[in-house]
């Protein structure tokens, strides 16, 4: 009865510990695959940044045309009072050509805009979802 019992407590033993190590082997899975999701989301908050950098340097390159072409504007009114006599039609075309190159630069920026809002939205579904991931991790343990 003795060995019965004792063989009986060795069984249960060794299926609980090979349950452990399957828990053990799940586990260390999961714990896998969360690396792998959160070296993903550093990549995804890396590229972000990027644009956002990106993003930043061309606006400041953009007031800085901006500036540059409120000078030439100005600059373009001085001509324009200087010669009424004749040459008005004249500079009438060179405020065109600079008003359609401004229009391009800001549909531009408008865009760059855009695609930034774009990003800024993915960013914030991803970290929804690392906060979720989060939750469901701390749950589980």
């Amino acid at each position: 009865m003795l060995e019965d019992e004792r063989g009986a407590r060795q069984g249960l033993a060794s299926t609980f510990g090979d349950r452990m190590k399957e828990v053990q082997s799940e586990l260390d899975e999961q714990k896998t695959k969360r690396a792998a999701e959160i070296e993903e989301n550093q990549r995804l908050r890396s590229l972000i940044q990027k644009a956002i950098d990106d993003y930043r340097v061309k606006e400041e390159s953009y007031r800085a045309k901006m500036d540059m072409h409120g000078k030439s504007i100005q600059e373009i009114e001085k001509k324009l009072k200087s010669t009424i006599d004749g040459t008005v039609t004249k500079t009438l075309k060179e405020a065109e050509s600079e008003k359609l190159r401004f229009t391009r630069v800001a549909d531009r920026v408008k865009e760059l805009s855009t695609q930034i809002n774009s990003y800024m939205g993915k960013f914030d579904e991803i970290k929804e979802e690392m906060s979720d991931n989060s939750r469901k991790f701390e749950a589980y343990q």
